[in-house]
């Protein structure tokens, strides 16, 4: 039950981090791209669920844990190089982004794979995710609207996600 409050907790914080990311050109996101952002995470994750049922007995959760922290960090840096201030962070010449965002939420799904969890549980976490993107993008919003002339705000997320990576190394 703990492994799965983790793991809750887990996709919620990447969500948020998420949506003050999509937030990043300063408007609030059109629900089409939150909804995309739901149903790539959706899709990646139950991949990862399927691939999982192969790989999982070869690779243990803790070296998982390791390599999802390690994509968080990467993704970080891909974010922090590539950020374009009227552009945000995901622009669709940046390809390097997608495929870190891909990759993370694939080890995210082998992770929930090697946890023994249903499949069904995809449904759960996509619905947690596009919540918790709900949710980071307005608190972003609201951040800009006190500090509307600091570039700094922009990078938050990213320290989020660090933290969330962090937490995911130890």
């Amino acid at each position: 039950m703990m492994q799965l409050i983790s793991l809750l907790a887990f996709a919620s914080g990447v969500g948020i981090a998420f949506g003050g990311l999509l937030i990043s050109k300063r408007t609030l996101p059109h629900h089409f791209v939150t909804l995309s952002i739901t149903l790539f995470f959706t899709f990646s994750i139950y991949l990862g669920m399927l691939l999982g049922q192969w790989v999982g007995q070869l690779i243990g959760i803790p070296l998982i844990s390791i390599i999802i922290g390690l994509f968080c960090v990467v993704f970080i840096v891909f974010c922090f190089l590539h950020y374009h201030p009227t552009l945000g962070f995901f622009h669709s010449e940046d390809k390097k982004i997608w495929i870190s965002t891909f990759l993370l939420f694939l080890f995210m799904g082998l992770e929930y794979a090697t946890a023994d969890l249903s499949k069904w549980f995809v449904i759960l976490f996509g619905f947690i995710f596009l919540l918790s993107v709900i949710g980071g993008a307005r608190v972003q919003h609201r951040i800009y609207e006190r500090l509307w002339r600091n570039p700094i705000p922009s990078f938050l997320p990213l320290v989020l996600l660090l933290f969330i990576a962090v937490m995911k190394l130890l």
